[in-house]
């Protein structure tokens, strides 16, 4: 029952898994709080540079929690993630 409310989303898990190795992903989440160094920061250069939006997860809380992740929404189907997730990726991997 679950998977039939939330089938995009759950598709999106195993391709998200598979990008973020060593990123904790709930299942059945809809979203990715992926670690970098400084949320605020990586999500404007993202954009700037990639032209995709992340949300810096110190947006969502309070006394800068979450300022180390951005947010990453798992809303589209996976066949329109899986490009955008690598390229996210690989800039994280070039801008620790």
């Amino acid at each position: 029952e679950i998977e039939a409310v939330t089938g995009v989303q759950t598709c999106a898990l195993p391709i998200s898994r598979k990008i973020f190795k060593n990123t904790l992903i709930y299942p059945y989440s809809f979203y990715v709080y992926l670690p970098v160094q400084n949320g605020e920061n990586f999500a404007k250069t993202l954009y700037q540079n990639e032209g995709i939006t992340t949300l810096p997860a110190l947006y969502l809380g309070r006394n800068r929690i979450g300022a180390d992740c951005v947010r990453l929404a798992l809303v589209y189907d996976t066949s329109l993630l899986e490009k955008p997730l690598e390229i996210i990726e690989t800039y994280r991997e070039n801008h620790a």
